[in-house]
């Protein structure tokens, strides 16, 4: 039973519609200018029982079966009520622009440990009044595992995949921290973005073969495991060029943010490791790096070739094959071009961004 002092924004009209679930998805083109989101919300306390929206209807992605919907969500009760509006405002934008998908959830997380616990506990609660199969014991808060806590130190965002062949119900988290970026830093609207530019990654791609779900095969698809140079690349340019085409952002405000992230080609090319074995931890920016190969590979093919061909390839082709199907080569040969291209000057390599 839900019994917090956690604010819970929902969504009152409900459009259900049938889902074609793609960490993207495809579907038909649509404005990817969104001024204003629609007044259509409202802030509750949280009651003694939460509702869940029930699927009237499904379609299958491989062996996913899922809705599409509005996100709930849920903060921690120092989370301002314009730190939620602005969350949904620019996740709706997002989602306008790219395709709705889901059922998705967003859990915003405040500055203190004290409220953090609570919304650890409310995680559990509408965790098990969801599914069933839920394991509290595990799966819940506890003193090896917290779904929010790092977030109160470390800032930062992230969306996760619920599929899992243990549990019922089926759903992406979106978790957004106070800090790094905060809320009142514009930089805080691209980063919504981004994260859900990874759910419509992640929305194309079934996990599942023979033997039933498999992480290797998401990571595959998602250009490696543990491997940023794609995803993320994929992710933040989208966010970044989505964004720049918002009323009211200035008009060189892409190929400022790009010439920024251009201060990592030196780091990046002196290091020597290729783009796609770049993980995480290596001493590059490699985000920064994959976004100038996602500007490069649009600028070649195309924004619809690259976000919607591509992705909608991916499933039944997998990574390699879609990616010479629709970038007209293998991802090493373009990589040993990308990195022959980015040695020009500056000034050179922003001619291609719009």
């Amino acid at each position: 039973m839900v019994n917090k002092k956690q604010q819970i924004l929902r969504i009152n009209k409900l459009i259900i519609f049938l889902l074609i679930f793609s960490f993207c998805g495809g579907g038909s083109e649509t404005s990817e200018t969104v001024e204003e989101a629609q007044d259509t919300t409202t802030t509750t306390e949280a009651q003694d029982t939460t509702t869940t929206t029930e699927a009237q209807d499904t379609s299958t992605f491989g062996s996913w079966a899922n809705v599409k919907g509005p996100p709930m969500i849920y903060a921690a009760s120092d989370v301002s009520q314009s730190t939620i509006d602005k969350t949904l405002k620019w996740y709706q934008i997002a989602s306008s622009a790219w395709g709705e998908f889901g059922p998705a959830e967003i859990w915003i997380v405040g500055n203190s440990k004290e409220t953090v616990s609570d919304l650890e506990d409310l995680w559990c609660d509408i965790r098990t009044e969801k599914d069933t199969k839920w394991n509290k014991e595990w799966d819940c808060a506890n003193e090896y595992w917290s779904p929010f806590a790092r977030y109160v130190d470390d800032g930062g965002a992230a969306v996760s995949t619920y599929y899992r062949d243990y549990i019922d119900y089926h759903f992406f988290l979106v978790t957004m921290g106070p800090k790094y970026p905060s809320p009142d830093e514009d930089d805080y609207k691209v980063v919504t973005m981004h994260e859900y530019f990874h759910i419509y990654q992640h929305a194309h791609i079934s996990n599942i073969d023979d033997e039933g779900p498999s992480s290797a095969i998401r990571d595959e698809k998602m250009g490696g495991a543990d491997k940023p140079w794609f995803a993320e690349g994929g992710a933040e340019y989208m966010a970044q060029l989505l964004y720049s085409r918002q009323p009211n952002v200035r008009s060189n405000y892409l190929k400022e943010i790009m010439d920024r992230k251009a201060y990592s080609i030196g780091e990046y090319l002196d290091y020597g490791k290729p783009l796609k074995d770049l993980i995480y931890s290596d001493p590059v920016q490699t985000y920064d790096i994959g976004t100038w190969l996602v500007a490069y590979i649009v600028d070649k093919v195309g924004e619809e070739t690259f976000r919607v061909n591509f992705y909608r390839d991916l499933d039944g082709l997998g990574f390699e094959e879609s990616f010479k199907k629709h970038f007209g080569m293998g991802s090493d040969q373009l990589i040993s071009e990308f990195d022959e291209w980015i040695k020009q000057p500056v000034d050179e390599l922003l001619k291609i961004i719009p």
